[in-house]
């Protein structure tokens, strides 16, 4: 992977010398004391360019967002939305996001804070790639109106977009789709009777899967996965592809 530092101006692109635009906004325009609020921090990349998931990859590192909160506003963890396989000659595996991707984040709202406006504000940055990578950062702001009763509030629908891209819960997909996950001689088996195609995207607490290459993309009903250690957890993102459509959800097994 080459990495090339750049300075000031990128010839005249639209998205800046890290190509891409980074913007932040809020579920909703006014949040009540004591709830939670999710906040979006989208990419727009330059078309061609991608950035990374934050799971096992082979080249590269995931987008990383900090807050400057007021004063007792908690932020909770990245949710992460599904990613894209791709593989690269040299048979180079990452999981990607292309064009545009929404972060979301909870922001908890303290009881005690007083009614008004607030500004949050924090920094983006992130590795986009092509033919080579270059590192970006952008300064990111948005301004909420907290109010003291509770108010019915129109939802922004581009959080709700973004919500629709993160996978499900592993109880529910298991429940709805018929998922067995059995282990066999070290070999965890995950069936779906039906499905005409299987992936798996392990995340960064997942052990390494043997062949990640080819084991995580299967055709048919049945994926096998192979881990390289004898104690931990194989987990990450499952996807099952059927005639209707293709979901994805949360997976995490513990080895044997």
């Amino acid at each position: 992977m080459l990495i090339v530092m750049t300075l000031g101006g990128c010839g005249g692109s639209d998205y800046g010398p890290g190509h891409a635009k980074v913007s932040l906004f809020s579920e909703k325009r006014t949040v009540t004391r004591g709830s939670n609020v999710l906040l979006g921090v989208r990419f727009d990349l330059e078309p061609g360019w991608h950035v990374y998931w934050d799971g096992q990859n082979d080249t590269g590192y995931p987008p990383h967002v900090t807050f400057e909160l007021p004063k007792g506003f908690q932020a909770g963890e990245i949710l992460w939305p599904v990613p894209k396989r791709l593989v690269s000659p040299g048979n180079i595996l990452d999981h990607v996001y292309e064009g545009h991707v929404t972060l979301l984040v909870r922001i908890t709202v303290p009881t005690e804070t007083n009614p008004g406006r607030i500004q949050i504000k924090g920094d983006a940055s992130w590795l986009a790639c092509h033919e080579v990578c270059v590192p970006g950062k952008q300064a990111i702001e948005v301004s909420l109106n907290v109010a003291g009763d509770a108010l019915t509030a129109q939802l922004n629908k581009e959080i709700e977009d973004a919500r629709a891209l993160l996978p499900l819960p592993w109880d529910e997909a298991a429940r709805v789709q018929h998922i067995d996950a059995s282990w066999q001689d070290s070999t965890l088996t995950i069936k779906r009777p039906g499905a005409s195609r299987m992936f798996f995207f392990p995340d960064t607490a997942s052990v390494p899967v043997t062949d990640l290459l080819h084991a995580g993309d299967v055709q048919g009903d049945e994926i096998t996965l192979r881990p390289q250690a004898m104690t931990g957890q194989i987990s990450g993102i499952l996807g099952i592809e059927t005639v209707p459509d293709t979901i994805y959800c949360s997976f995490k097994q513990t080895l044997p």
